[in-house]
């Protein structure tokens, strides 16, 4: 199941979630558009992830290469295949 809402309300979800008072929502830090993960865990309500960002928290591809690797083939700076 997925769950869209506002902060304070998500807060409060989340440690109910928990068994805790709805007071304690206040402790839960909340980032711009995060991502939570409820669920249960060894058969216990359970926050597996909070204040997860898909912008910022995946890994990033490796930044291109700038000058070839030991071994790569040299391609000549025109653009044609080797051997034209």
């Amino acid at each position: 199941m997925v769950l869209v809402t506002h902060g304070n309300l998500i807060r409060v979800l989340t440690v109910r979630w928990l068994g805790l008072p709805g007071a304690a929502g206040a402790n839960l830090a909340l980032c711009t558009a995060p991502i939570g993960r409820l669920a249960l865990y060894d058969a216990r309500p359970s926050l597996l992830g909070w204040n997860f960002s898909p912008t910022f928290d995946m890994p990033l591809a490796p930044p291109p290469r700038t000058r070839p690797a030991p071994g790569d083939p040299v391609v000549p700076a025109t653009g044609e295949p080797r051997g034209s």
